[in-house]
């Protein structure tokens, strides 16, 4: 049996400025955590979204500040979950996932998850982690659509669209 990958994406596709190769890591770190939790089978959503920020609070701008007001109006956050149909991540251990060197699997080196937390907290972001009622697992990524500027070559547009899954 195979897993089937499902996705729930804006068909205009969502920029964000951040390092490509690392979000790559990340999702493939999610990815690979929940086809190793189902040998028979299974399906994984990756869903993106747009939201405010729940403590952000309206300003005025000077119409000379058009792009200002545009991003003070326009959602500010990415969201972006990845839920498997899996097992569940076990409910006594949820408070330590993410720390390094701690794994539920015999195989696991615990670092997987530490390094995804490390790498969206590297871009101003958060990560967390759910168990939906009807089972499995749920990740919760949120990332600012504009990050603020980093010097160095490795930053890049990244564009979360039907064709990069």
């Amino acid at each position: 049996m195979g897993i089937e990958i499902r996705t729930a994406i804006p068909s205009t596709g969502l920029i964000i400025f951040a390092d490509g190769v690392q979000l790559r890591q990340v999702f493939l770190n999610l990815l690979l955590n929940a086809l190793e939790v189902m040998p028979s089978g299974g399906w994984v959503q990756i869903a993106v979204s747009t939201q405010r920020r729940p403590d952000r609070k309206e300003a005025e701008f000077s119409e000379h500040d058009a792009l200002r007001a545009s991003l003070a109006t326009a959602a500010d956050l990415v969201r972006i979950t990845v839920t498997d149909n899996g097992p569940g991540f076990p409910c006594d251990q949820i408070d330590r996932a993410f720390q390094p060197f701690h794994t539920t699997r015999e195989t696991g080196t615990g670092l997987g998850l530490s390094i995804c937390q490390r790498i969206i907290h590297d871009h101003d972001g958060t990560i967390s982690l759910e168990l939906p009622a009807e089972g499995g697992t749920r990740f919760v990524i949120e990332l600012p659509r504009r990050l603020s500027p980093v010097t160095g070559e490795r930053l890049m547009q990244t564009n979360f669209s039907t064709s990069n899954v």
